[in-house]
C-alpha cells in the first residue's frame, strides 16, 4: 500500500481531499482509512487531531500490508513493515526539541592531594571522587555544543556530591555552595566568553555521605556572552567555603554531566 506524503491527513483535515487511485486518507467521519477506489480497509484508526496517520493498514481479509510514505516525486522516504518496524531513508527528528544530547564528564584536579583536591576511593560509604574541603581547590572538566542544539534553550550542568561530614546536628536550612565558571569559544575566536553560576543546595540536617545534586543553568543568550553551536566549553568548579555551612564534600566520580535540548533522535553525521 502506497501513501503519498501530501495525502496523509490529520483528523482535522480528513474529508477535504479525495484520494486518487491506490492512495489512502483518513476519514474523520467514519474514523477509518479510505482508499481512492472507495473501498475501506478493515479496522479502525483513530489519530489525534494533530498527528498524521502512520500505522499498519489491515485489509478486509485480515492480512496486514506494509505502509510506505513517498515524497511528491514518488521516492519512498519512510515505511512501516509488516512487523511494525519504522524505517526511514534519512534521519528521524522531532518537531520540537524533546530530546537531549547528554555528556557524562570526568573531572580533573591540578596538584591533587596537595594544593588541589584529594581523590577519595570508592568504598562501602561512597562511590568515590574528588574531595573539596579547602578554599582554592578547583576541579576542571569540559564539553562542547554540537550543531544539533536547538539554539534557543539554556544548557545545563549537573553535579552530584556527597556530604563528607556528619551534619545531623546542623540547621534545617544549611547549604553546600558551589561555584561553576564556564569559559567558551568557537572556531576563529581569539578570546573566551564567560559566565559564572553559583548554586546553594540545601542539605539540612543530613548524615555523612548523603548524596545531593546541584544544577547549574548556562544562559544561552547572556548579553555579550552568547552561546553558539560549535563552541567548546571549559568549566571550573569549586566549593565556596566562605558561605557554605558544610566545607567538606566529595564530588562523585561519574556525577558531573552536561546536556542541552535537540530535535535529533540520535547523533547525525552533520552534528559536529
Amino acid at each position: 500500500m502506497k501513501i503519498k506524503a501530501d495525502n496523509i491527513h490529520t483528523a482535522a483535515q480528513a474529508g477535504t481531499v479525495v484520494p486518487e487511485e491506490g492512495e489512502v486518507i483518513y476519514d474523520s467521519t467514519y474514523k477509518t482509512l479510505r482508499t481512492g477506489d472507495g473501498s475501506t480497509p478493515g479496522g479502525t484508526v483513530i489519530p489525534s487531531a494533530e498527528s498524521p496517520v502512520l500505522g499498519k493498514a489491515t485489509t478486509a481479509d485480515g492480512s496486514t500490508d506494509a505502509l510506505n510514505v513517498t515524497d511528491s516525486a514518488g521516492t519512498e522516504v519512510a515505511a512501516i513493515d509488516s512487523d511494525g518496524l519504522l524505517e526511514t531513508a534519512s534521519f528521524q527528528r522531532a518537531l520540537t526539541a524533546v530530546y537531549r544530547r547528554y555528556y557524562h564528564i570526568p573531572s580533573s584536579s591540578i596538584d591533587p592531594g596537595a594544593s588541589g583536591a584529594t581523590w577519595v576511593a570508592p568504598s562501602a560509604n561512597t562511590v568515590g571522587g574528588w574531595q573539596l574541603d579547602a578554599a582554592g581547590e578547583v576541579l576542571y572538566f569540559g564539553a562542547d555544543v554540537h550543531a544539533d542544539w536547538d539554539g534557543v534553550s539554556d544548557l545545563t550542568v549537573e553535579v552530584k556530591f556527597a556530604v563528607n561530614a556528619d551534619n545531623t546536628g546542623g540547621a534545617a536550612e544549611d547549604t553546600v555552595d558551589l561555584k561553576l565558571v564556564c569559559y567558551y569559544a568557537g572556531i576563529g575566536d581569539t578570546a573566551t566568553k564567560t559566565q559564572t553560576v553559583e548554586v546553594a543546595t540545601v542539605i539540612g540536617q543530613c548524615a555523612q555521605y548523603t548524596v545531593f545534586k546541584a544544577e547549574f543553568t548556562i544562559d544561552h543568550d547572556l548579553v555579550d556572552n552568547v552561546v553558539e553551536a560549535g563552541d567548546t566549553l571549559g568549566f571550573t568548579l569549586n566549593l565556596e567555603t566562605d558561605t557554605s555551612e558544610v566545607d567538606d564534600i566529595i564530588i562523585l566520580q561519574g556525577g558531573e554531566s552536561f546536556h542541552y535540548n535537540t530535535t535529533h533522535a540520535g547523533v547525525e553525521s552533520g552534528d559536529v
